[in-house]
């Protein structure tokens, strides 16, 4: 499955307002797969707000390991700048003290990966549709691959008048 880097939800009471605007939103050109239709119960409801599994996982992934990376370069630049300042923790130990700076910024470089790659504000979306939904409300989630294209969802799904609206 495909990546989307933005969600745009839409919140109906009646089963037949979230369809009209599933409907709208395919004839306005989205394509049916960027749109899911999710009701009271289903179970489905994690895979429906969250379609792209795995590429999260990897995308995680990625981030640490790039963030592992900057941060081994890091360590790597200020090793030699140490070294020049000719600090005591090199002269006493010539071959641990620059691995031990290195180890450091590799781990902190991963840390910050990880936390880059969090997405607490996606989290929010699916915990609210989550919520609602069991309150016995439909709901009409666009995924998106770029701006652009969130704001268009954004427009369409207004113009459908739904109870509310939730974007990331």
């Amino acid at each position: 499955m495909e990546t989307y880097t933005h969600k745009v939800a839409g919140i109906y009471i009646t089963p037949t307002t979230a369809k009209n605007a599933y409907d709208c939103l395919t004839k306005a050109g989205f394509d049916p797969e960027q749109i899911t239709f999710i009701s009271p119960h289903d179970p489905y409801v994690s895979s429906k707000i969250e379609p792209e599994g795995d590429g999260i996982k990897e995308h995680i992934l990625l981030d640490i390991a790039a963030g592992a990376g900057i941060g081994a370069l890091l360590g790597v630049a200020s090793t030699i700048v140490m070294k020049f300042m000719a600090l005591g923790l090199f002269a006493s130990q010539p071959y641990a003290g620059p691995l031990l700076v290195l180890m450091y910024s590799t781990m902190l470089g991963a840390v910050m990966g990880a936390v880059f790659s969090l997405r607490p504000g996606e989290y929010k979306l699916a915990a609210r549709i989550r919520d609602l939904i069991r309150g016995q409300h439909y709901a009409i989630v666009v995924h998106t691959r770029s701006r652009d294209e969130k704001e268009r969802a954004k427009r369409m799904i207004g113009d459908t008048t739904p109870e509310s609206t939730f974007a990331y």
